[in-house]
Parts: C-alpha cells; structure tokens; sequence
C-alpha cells in the first residue's frame, strides 16, 4: 500500500498520527480502521516507523482523550452514536497496541529492540 521508503512510511505515520488527535469520531475511527489495515499489510520499515516513542505516546492520548476520567456537560449530551463510535475506535486502537506488542515478543529473536 504505502511505497516501502522510509519518507513514504514516517509520513504516512504522522498523518495517521495527527488525525488522531483530532476531535472528530469518525475521522478517529476512520484513522484507526486505516492504521490496522496498513499494519496488516505493510512492511518492516513502517512498523519501525510506527513503533516511535513519540507516535505511541500519540496513540495512548487518543485513546485517553475520548475516556474522560469526569463526566462533562459535552459528554452527557452527545449522542449514543459518537459515545459509540468512540468506544469502537478505542477498542481498536487499543486492540492494535496490543497486536504489536504480541507480535513483537513472540520475534524478539527476529526483531531485536522493539
């Protein structure tokens, strides 16, 4: 999907990565359906792009911003199709973080450092 150059898979990560942040259900949850697709499909250089520090961070903010630890006025008015939406998206994102951190213990040998 993505050209396997190193500019092409860190730019595409960031983009990823600052759509995330943004406070949109739906393009959320449409960054997170493209992030899975692309981990399922790309190679070795994007997930080493992926695995940065930084955008990791990125992704357990988002999922962090959409679970308010208090319930605001904003959050007892939005509909039941956003709260779900942000539910499906978190779950995703977080099922994601998961995939990788099994994937990688299971080739450590294979992939040294992640």
């Amino acid at each position: 999907m993505i050209r396997d150059d190193r500019r092409n898979c860190e730019q595409a990560v960031k983009a990823i990565a600052n759509v995330l942040m943004i406070d949109n259900s739906v393009r959320v949850f449409a960054a997170a359906k493209l992030l899975e697709t692309l981990s399922k499909n790309s190679s070795l250089l994007f997930h080493m792009m992926n695995s940065r520090k930084a955008l990791c961070t990125a992704y357990l903010q988002a999922v962090h911003r959409s679970r308010p630890g208090k319930l605001t006025i904003k959050n007892k008015l939005e509909q039941k199709t956003v709260k779900m939406r942000w539910e499906q998206s978190d779950l995703l994102l977080l099922g994601l973080i998961q995939l990788w951190a099994v994937t990688f213990m299971m080739m450590e040998d294979k992939y040294p450092g992640y």
